[in-house]
């Protein structure tokens, strides 16, 4: 079954919609805001997608989330508990949950502030982000400490 995607022109928008289809072994979650997916008319389509592929996803409706309006999360589970399961130790002593279904559910209400920086890299690893993997520059975790609020 192939998944039919709605024609949209390229351009910053739809560059965002690549935060839920690259998910897979190197990007274990994505998310996007339901408003954003509404206004592609994209919303069924990731679902879809996400079926096809295996993955979980969950839709969180307008409170449910730190996302205003709502977001669907997407994540890969295999990737997601392998990664979680390396940074076990870190993540339940700072009572992060350690099982892939339960740290998105927690990712998705909670802000992991960068001051925790330790959990802050795993999260950011979780959503695939290059400035965290090993070896990323100093200058990459200096410019994220100069921005004044990082959300996924």
């Amino acid at each position: 079954m192939r998944v039919r995607f709605p024609h949209v022109a390229l351009g910053e928008d739809t560059m965002a919609l690549n935060d839920l289809l690259l998910v897979g072994p190197a990007k274990p979650m994505g998310y996007l805001p339901l408003s954003k997916l509404k206004k592609l008319r994209f919303l069924r389509a990731a679902i879809q997608d996400c079926e096809i592929k295996g993955f979980r996803y969950k839709k969180y409706l307008p409170g449910e989330c730190f996302a205003l309006n709502g977001a669907l999360y997407v994540w890969d589970e295999s990737s997601l508990q392998k990664l979680l399961k390396k940074h076990r130790r870190l993540l339940k002593k700072n009572n992060i949950p350690v099982i892939a279904n339960e740290f998105v559910d927690y990712i998705a209400r909670n802000i992991v502030p960068m001051s925790e920086r330790n959990c802050y890299r795993v999260v950011g690893l979780a959503f695939g982000d290059k400035r965290f993997v090993r070896g990323a520059s100093a200058h990459a975790w200096a410019h994220l400490r100069a921005q004044e609020v990082i959300t996924y």
